[in-house]
């Protein structure tokens, strides 16, 4: 898998990934597609879900493949890609498919926005001024006196 990351926007902390998934790593999910196909509308001499690959790429097209298999192809490898270039990303993705046809490589950007950086200062620096709560036994009274008419 090719990865290409561009800063879009410092900023405001978006990045866009360009991920490349070759062909050859695309085959066990197009074969997931094309049972998952076949058990919707199965090939005559076969039971469903049956098929070899060969056969049902041959009846229904090795696009109808991938289109059936885009999804999952998308999410695996951009999940994969996070990981790798270990970044933390913050909500969902903006993804756009750039290059997509049966038998060449899958190719799609994705803009995600990054979980900031943020550094802590020196908490020992810092002082905090305390003030001196006083209560005096008419405060307490009146507290006690109001509980006890409250629950009565």
């Amino acid at each position: 898998m090719n990865i290409t990351v561009t800063k879009k926007d410092p900023a405001a902390g978006m990045q866009e990934v360009t991920i490349t998934v070759p062909f050859a790593q695309q085959r066990s999910t197009l074969e997931k597609a094309a049972r998952e196909l076949q058990n919707n509308k199965p090939l005559k001499g076969f039971r469903p879900g049956k098929a070899p690959y060969e056969a049902v790429e041959k009846q229904y097209g090795g696009q109808t493949l991938l289109e059936a298999s885009i999804q999952e192809l998308v999410s695996r490898a951009y999940y994969e890609a996070m990981k790798q270039e270990d970044m933390k990303t913050i909500g969902q993705p903006e993804i756009s498919i750039t290059k997509q046809a049966y038998g060449n490589d899958l190719e799609f950007s994705a803009t995600v926005a990054l979980l900031p950086h943020v550094q802590l200062g020196d908490l020992d620096k810092l002082s905090v001024k305390q003030e001196a709560v006083v209560v005096t036994d008419t405060e307490v009274d009146a507290a006690l006196q109001d509980l006890c008419t409250s629950r009565a």
